[in-house]
């Protein structure tokens, strides 16, 4: 039997695909002359330090890099909470590329250590001349470098999504979310003897609330967390010698895919999971 041209074994799987993508995976700004970032992770405390490729994005996509001088970019941090921190003005230079260490802003910010916590998100946001053609918007999903200490090399990762944008002081979040939980399985076996630390960012406008379950061959753990709105939540775990374990990630966000710190007693590695 069929209904609408679909046999009706396959319905409760397209009603269930219409309920998980009920909204837009991911909005509009609501001005074209909007500019758009990823929600960045920050990290910094004894064992971790965040650096920033800043690029000319305007330029480089005009081939106008000769005006990079008047240009700026906003750098929009966030606490672990999604909390707004500070924002922090970069003026433009003769360089198209120039590296930011995060400690440097966060330790000027005036902001005690306390009140900014050992991470959080930070976004990054273009001065254009002008509207792009194609009804486009700039987008920076650059690359953020991570040093573990002791480590003395940094590991890059790039962003993830068009998470949140920026029109005349105004922030919109723009990732979208189904009304169904659904499962993200991460993309990496973890493996031992080993410690991973997996960031989960929350780039829609809710409050989402996450479980992740850690599989190995002798167990199965459920741990919950409730991320803000622009928050991270940071979950540990340990992998012993010769132990494998995989990750499960259930939640209403369209992709649950978190940025992965995997390290060692001499090496380091940051992706996407």
């Amino acid at each position: 039997m069929k209904i609408k041209g679909h046999n009706i074994n396959d319905v409760p799987n397209i009603l269930r695909r219409k309920l998980y993508l009920s909204s837009a995976f991911v909005k509009r700004p609501e001005s074209q002359n909007a500019v758009i970032s990823d929600l960045f992770v920050w990290r910094s405390d004894k064992s971790w330090d965040t650096y920033f490729e800043l690029l000319d994005i305007y330029g480089l996509i005009t081939c106008d890099l000769d005006n990079s001088t008047h240009r700026d970019s906003i750098f929009e941090f966030f606490n672990r909470d999604g909390e707004f921190l500070f924002e922090k003005v970069i003026s433009g230079n003769n360089f198209a590329r120039n590296t930011v260490y995060i400690k440097n802003l966060l330790d000027n910010s005036g902001i005690d250590k306390q009140t900014l916590g050992d991470f959080g998100t930070f976004s990054v946001f273009h001065s254009i001349d002008k509207s792009l053609d194609f009804e486009s918007s700039l987008t920076d999903r650059g690359y953020c470098g991570y040093e573990h200490s002791g480590s003395n090399f940094r590991g890059y990762v790039h962003g993830n999504f068009d998470a949140i944008s920026k029109f005349e002081n105004k922030l919109e979040l723009l990732m979208g979310y189904g009304k169904l939980y659904q499962s993200y399985n991460l993309q990496h076996i973890l493996t031992g003897p080993s410690t991973y630390e997996i960031a989960l960012v929350n780039p829609t406008d809710k409050q989402q609330s996450v479980k992740v379950k850690i599989i190995t061959l002798e167990s199965e753990i459920y741990e919950k967390y409730s991320i803000p709105s622009r928050g991270l939540q940071v979950i540990k775990v340990k992998v012993l010698d010769n132990q494998t374990s995989r990750v499960k990630i259930i939640s209403k966000m369209f992709m649950a895919r978190p940025t992965v710190f995997r390290y060692t007693s001499n090496s380091m590695d940051v992706f996407h999971g």
